[in-house]
């Protein structure tokens, strides 16, 4: 198996645990690298959300009160001072899939300065799914239900 399609088993499964999440009315905050455990020894890897320090029970109201981590915050907090937990999960799942298809640390200021670019070597698809998540009006997103039937995945 290559690591393109490693990458999008993670972050397939990553989709799938959000809308488990969401489901149990769980908002996480905080998804990134190091809140991923990846068990490697099948044919396909496997991967594990941890720690929910920052999660709370109420994923349906806007926030006031930034929680997660801050190179990662979403454009709507910075231009709205809310977000909310679906389309911020999005933007914490598209930042994850920019790190691990460009190998480098994700800033949401860098990014919107446009320092940090989407990579032109990557597959339109893949490409396309990136966009998506990284766009800076919320309302724009894609839900989660929405990203996983994104054609990337298939």
């Amino acid at each position: 198996m290559g690591r393109q399609q490693q990458k999008m088993i993670i972050m397939k499964q990553l989709v799938e645990a959000g809308i488990h999440l969401q489901h149990a009315n769980i908002f996480h905050r905080d998804i990134k690298a190091e809140n991923i455990l990846t068990e490697t020894n099948s044919e396909v890897p496997r991967v594990y959300l941890i720690d929910f320090g920052l999660s709370c029970f109420d994923n349906r109201r806007k926030f006031e009160l930034f929680c997660g981590t801050i190179d990662h915050i979403p454009p709507e907090f910075d231009r709205h001072g809310t977000y909310s937990a679906g389309p911020t999960t999005v933007w914490q799942l598209g930042v994850l899939l920019f790190e691990l298809l460009h190998n480098k640390m994700f800033n949401t200021s860098s990014f919107l300065q446009n320092e940090l670019k989407i990579g032109k070597r990557l597959s339109k698809k893949c490409k396309d799914i990136l966009t998506k998540c990284l766009n800076i009006n919320q309302e724009e997103r894609p839900t989660l239900e929405e990203l996983l039937c994104h054609p990337w995945f298939s």
